[in-house]
């Protein structure tokens, strides 16, 4: 593909839980807006997970390479729109573990922020203008689509999306099979769920051996990165055997039970800003 060329993937998105997603500071907090660049963050940031390895020089180097900076334009684009349908607006809790039956009006207000609603569906369109950088793209995007999410409170499952159909064009990657990764489906139990995550791992992180159990560590590194990544002892992926039946429900059992154990709930990756995240 020569420089300057445009290949498009094109999504249909739905939205597996509420999106706190809005505009510029002056918008901030009145009505959630579909844009493309809180996306783009979020695929810098799991390209830099990808890379544990790299100084932090080569990091910016490849980073820059792909999405941009100062210096040099982005060689691929993210665009979002609403699929014709209109996006449904509404009040979403964003702590739902602290939402009880007593709690006051007061306690629902102030732990309530607009979103776009959980089931909303939009158009997102994926465009690489160099052959270079599709694959360390599309394999930072199935990361963030299968372990992340976009918006407020993206680190506590909010803002997490899932691929209902796909217009894939025959792009030149090394691995076809990252194209065929993108296109989910909905898993009936945990076993399913935890043989699609596998494929996805062993595709973005390639020759890597991961321990394969309910609780699986991700890869070491010898990397000491001070950005999140997949190193030694800072990744785990839990998987309940069951699907829950909302999403309120999944989350007040995961934040009232798993993370009352071990200190977890006060760790930094799940958005505790004691001491920078």
């Amino acid at each position: 593909m020569k420089e300057g060329s445009l290949r498009e993937i094109q999504l249909l998105m739905k939205a597996v839980t509420p999106i706190f997603i809005y505009g510029a500071p002056t918008n901030y907090q009145s009505m959630p807006e579909l844009r493309g660049a809180p996306f783009r963050g979020q695929l810098r940031y799991w390209f830099r997970a990808l890379n544990p390895d790299l100084t932090k020089t080569d990091l910016e180097t490849r980073e820059s390479h792909i999405f941009g900076s100062t210096d040099v334009g982005s060689r691929v684009k993210i665009t979002v729109k609403p699929s014709g349908i209109p996006l449904e607006i509404g009040n979403r809790y964003y702590l739902p573990h602290k939402i009880y039956p007593r709690s006051t009006p007061r306690d629902k207000r102030i732990f309530s922020k607009p979103a776009i609603l959980e089931d909303s569906e939009f158009l997102m369109w994926l465009q690489c203008t160099n052959q270079s950088v599709q694959a360390p793209f599309i394999k930072a995007f199935l990361l963030w689509l299968n372990l992340g999410g976009v918006g407020f409170r993206a680190r506590r499952g909010f803002g997490s999306l899932r691929v209902i159909d796909s217009r894939v064009p025959e792009l030149e990657l090394e691995d076809q099979r990252l194209i065929e990764l993108l296109k989910q489906t909905k898993f009936s139990d945990g076993n399913q769920l935890i043989d699609h995550l596998q494929r996805v791992l062993s595709v973005v992180l390639p020759n890597t051996p991961l321990i394969s159990n309910a609780m699986a560590n991700f890869p070491s590194s010898s990397g000491s990165a001070s950005y999140p990544s997949f190193s030694d002892g800072k990744w785990s992926l839990l998987v309940c055997e069951k699907p829950f039946d909302t999403y309120e429900d999944a989350m007040k059992q995961f934040w009232r039970d798993n993370l009352r154990i071990n200190g977890i709930k006060d760790d930094r990756a799940f958005g505790y800003a004691r001491g920078g995240r």
